[in-house]
């Protein structure tokens, strides 16, 4: 796939119907990062990832879905965070 393709895949067709601001987040490409981090590891039993990079419940959902218990945090409300995810 060139760079292009890769631009043109994750392109919102109907960009007036998104809310302003708002956050978009492509599901199978967290998925496939996720894959990558796993592949690159070995196993999810050496993965530490570090909430600061999303902070965001789901993502650390998809994370746990995938094997990797172990996560860093550096406040508090990313420790409750992780907590609740």
């Amino acid at each position: 796939m060139t760079a292009t393709n890769a631009v043109n895949r994750y392109q919102i067709d109907q960009l007036t119907t998104v809310p302003s601001p708002a956050l978009v987040v492509f599901h199978d490409l967290v998925e496939h990062n996720i894959q990558v981090m796993l592949d690159i590891a070995g196993s999810a039993d050496r993965l530490r990832p570090h909430c600061k990079t999303h902070k965001m419940p789901a993502v650390t959902r998809m994370q746990l879905e995938k094997g990797i218990a172990r996560h860093k945090c550096a406040t508090f409300a990313e420790a409750e965070m992780l907590a609740e995810a």
